[in-house]
């Protein structure tokens, strides 16, 4: 099977939520070689992450970087000047300069001149740049504030599965940002906030006024946080091994 082949067959084992194999597939790819090695260092670095083997992730990560460079470092020096120019770029600087970044990301390396044009690219589409939209505020229970707001409002019909709610809402903050949305605050509602406000959680008035009141204020999240942060949500536990997990539906 060739280098590609193993590679759409990974990718189709991740989806039906077997990533022990889809590692093991990646590790074949990779090993065979080809055009796309690096790519296929990146998702396994997200496999091994999702596995909890941060080790290996990172050592991913690390050779996708040189891989990145070497590719890079290759591009003629016409090559180089279309990168720079975001609406004339060639695709296969782009691609290489938007993998670097990927992966200079995922290690939480200071982005550099490269690494900026790429996040230029990564905002393009098949219409033209995206246009980056006004920052938005969400609000949310967080996790450990679920069952006792249930509890005092059973009539605002809250939720009660926390670790759907909270995949729901990453999932939203991911759909908001490919959007273009430029920046994603997590506002979190807790019984001592409402109970301060005065107006209890039943209607989409009371959701707005909680907004106005408590946006800005202490406590509120940029997402996403730091791919070593404490996740979020709330639970205690890394962001890349909560909330921050790739495949997330």
């Amino acid at each position: 099977m060739t280098s590609e082949a193993l590679f759409r067959e990974a990718f189709d084992l991740l989806e039906a939520g077997e990533p022990d194999r889809a590692a093991g597939l990646l590790t074949e790819a990779i090993a065979a070689g080809g055009d796309a090695v690096g790519y296929q260092r990146l998702l396994l670095a997200e496999v091994y992450d999702e596995l909890q083997r941060e080790a290996e992730a990172d050592a991913e990560l690390t050779e996708a970087l040189t891989w990145f460079d070497a590719g890079i470092a290759e591009l003629t020096r016409e090559e180089l000047d279309t990168l720079y120019m975001v609406a004339d770029g060639e695709q296969r600087g782009v691609d290489l300069a938007i993998g670097r970044l990927r992966a200079r990301q995922a290690l939480e390396m200071l982005p550099d001149e490269l690494d900026e044009i790429a996040e230029q690219w990564l905002d393009e589409d098949e219409s033209g740049p995206a246009v980056s939209s006004d920052a938005m505020d969400l609000l949310f229970w967080p996790r450990a504030e679920i069952a006792e707001a249930h509890r005092l409002w059973p009539e605002a019909d809250l939720r009660t599965d926390a670790d759907q709610v909270m995949i729901d809402l990453e999932v939203a903050c991911r759909q908001l940002s490919e959007a273009g949305v430029s920046r994603v605050t997590l506002v979190p509602l807790t019984v001592a906030r409402v109970r301060e406000s005065g107006i209890e959680p039943t209607t989409e008035e009371a959701r707005e006024a909680y907004l106005a009141e408590f946006a800005g204020k202490a406590g509120s999240i940029a997402w996403p946080p730091g791919r070593n942060d404490a996740c979020w949500c709330g639970s205690a536990a890394k962001y890349k091994k909560c909330c921050g997990r790739p495949g997330l539906q």
